[in-house]
Formats: structure tokens, C-alpha cells, sequence
């Protein structure tokens, strides 16, 4: 099967929607309420960035984000308790706090016992991030405060499904991409 089949197969078009018959209701009514999900996120996201709140943009589960939340957590820790704490190797981490240090979100001093230890602390600007980012937390957590344990519980799987399915169809689009992007100058061609 190729890529373009694959594509043409997912497209819901009236033909499909009407071989599906009683589903096609749910269907539509489904796909109108993400859309409306969709610009009410885009909406939200707007309105944070024009309210100045920039420093949002670290994801608390990884990287920067993660840095950030444990320091902000206990500031002043080690390289070594931080890599540690966090599961991010030393080699990984090094370079993670450098480039934060030159975006002025931490600042590194040695130990007044052992010169050889680096303590990691918070800048005022990596301080306003991490509560900008616990604030965005405490807000992304209170959009589910609408549903119930039970609700929550058949929700989880249900997202999870549409995300694996949208991930593989971005994959599945990027990859068809590069297949048919412009050859290279070296590269031949079917006219050569």
C-alpha cells in the first residue's frame, strides 16, 4: 500500500461518513468538539502569551522544565545530586545547565569546602520560570477538575489512542515528505 493510499484512506469524506451509518452522527459531533478543544487551547495560549507569561515554555517532565522544578524544589544542589535526583546522566547534564546558564536561568558556584563541587542555583529570571511554570501546572491540572475519578479513568485510554494515532500519522506525513522532497543536485533523477 503506499503513503498516498494511506493518506487518502484516512481522509473522512462524505462517502465515509455516510458508509458508517449510525456512527457518522458521533463522528461528526466528535470531530467538532476537538476542533472547538483545539482553538479554545490556541485561544488560552494566546491569551498567556499576551499577558507576558513567556517564561512558560519548559515542559516539567523533561529537560529544562525538570531542571528547573527541582531547583526549584532545593535550590543549590549539586551537578552530581542533581544528575542523580533527576536520572539524567552526568554527560547530559552538563551541557543542559551550560546552555541554561548562558540563558541566565541558572548560575553555578563552587563549594566553599571541595572547589571541585559545583552547586547549581536559580537566577531571579530561572526563579520567575520555574513559578511560571508551577502556575501552568496548577492550571493544566485544574482543566480536569470537571471530571470524575471514573471519568478520568475511561478518558485517559480514549486520548491516548487519538494521540498515538495522530503521532504516527504526523510521522507517516514527514516521512512521505523527505521520500518525495527535491533530490539533491548530486542525486539523479527519473529524467536522467
Amino acid at each position: 500500500m503506499t503513503t498516498s493510499t494511506v493518506h487518502e484512506k484516512d481522509r473522512i469524506t462524505p462517502e465515509y461518513l455516510q458508509s458508517q451509518g449510525e456512527r457518522a452522527e458521533l463522528i461528526q459531533s466528535n470531530i467538532l468538539a476537538w476542533r472547538r478543544m483545539y482553538v479554545a487551547l490556541q485561544r488560552r495560549s494566546k491569551l498567556r502569551f499576551h499577558r507576558g507569561d513567556s517564561m512558560v515554555k519548559y515542559d516539567p517532565v523533561v529537560g529544562k522544565g525538570k531542571i528547573l522544578a527541582r531547583l526549584a524544589q532545593e535550590d543549590g544542589q549539586t551537578q552530581a545530586d542533581l544528575s542523580r535526583e533527576l536520572g539524567i546522566r552526568p554527560q547530559s547534564l552538563g551541557p543542559q545547565l551550560k546552555q541554561m546558564e548562558a540563558d541566565g536561568l541558572v548560575a553555578k558556584s563552587k563549594s566553599s569546602t571541595d572547589k571541585r563541587v559545583l552547586h547549581v542555583h536559580l537566577t531571579p529570571k530561572g526563579l520567575a520560570a520555574a513559578q511560571a511554570l508551577r502556575e501552568e501546572q496548577r492550571f493544566s491540572g485544574s482543566m480536569f477538575e470537571i471530571y470524575s475519578k471514573e471519568e478520568l479513568e475511561t478518558l485517559l485510554p480514549l486520548v491516548t489512542k487519538l494521540a498515538v494515532r495522530l503521532e504516527a500519522e504526523y510521522e507517516a506525513a514527514t516521512s512521505y515528505d523527505q521520500l518525495t522532497s527535491t533530490p539533491a543536485a548530486d542525486e539523479p533523477t527519473d529524467s536522467d
